[in-house]
């Protein structure tokens, strides 16, 4: 049940940081490739994360993430409650699996009655790639930027050695 819930809490916790790091500009989030003939025109479309306004960034946090994360929070409590009272395993198995169907719906409703062109767009978006420096791009830009300083005072030091 609690793999489960925490699977769930990890995909909130990425819708956070997708919304956190998109650019505040709004962008495309189509683009046109290759040729506009007779063939099927979502197959010449692609489709990625691209910026988006802040404010449309604030509905979708109040919208979105606050009623995905207050109904993980009480089913999470109330389902870990009333699994630790439930005496038989047949009803502990049972309770497990209703607290994951509750959390699962919103994907169920989208499989249902989500039409053909929003999940064929859904299952071909690009992923959102969020830049993160190695440790090695930090050591080589403060080792630049001590250089520089210290070219400056005619001193440069490699370690313990100075030159």
């Amino acid at each position: 049940f609690m793999m489960a819930e925490v699977r769930d809490l990890f995909k909130t916790c990425e819708l956070i940081g997708v919304l956190c790091h998109t650019p505040h500009r709004a962008e495309s989030w189509v683009i046109q490739e290759g040729s506009n003939g007779e063939d099927d025109p979502l197959q010449t479309l692609k489709f990625r994360v691209a910026g988006m306004p802040i404010l449309w960034k604030i509905l979708y946090f109040f919208f979105l993430v606050v009623p995905k994360a207050f109904l993980l929070y009480n089913v999470c409590w109330m389902g870990l409650r009333f699994l630790m009272e439930t005496a038989g395993i047949v009803d502990l198995v049972l309770g497990a699996m209703t607290m994951d169907f509750i959390l699962t719906l919103d994907e169920l409703i989208f499989e249902a009655l989500g039409s053909a062109t929003t999940k064929f767009i859904m299952s071909n978006l690009r992923g959102f790639t969020i830049h993160s420096p190695d440790n090695d791009d930090i050591l080589d830009r403060q080792s630049r930027r001590l250089a520089v300083v210290d070219a400056r005072s005619h001193k440069t030091k490699w370690g313990a050695i100075k030159l």
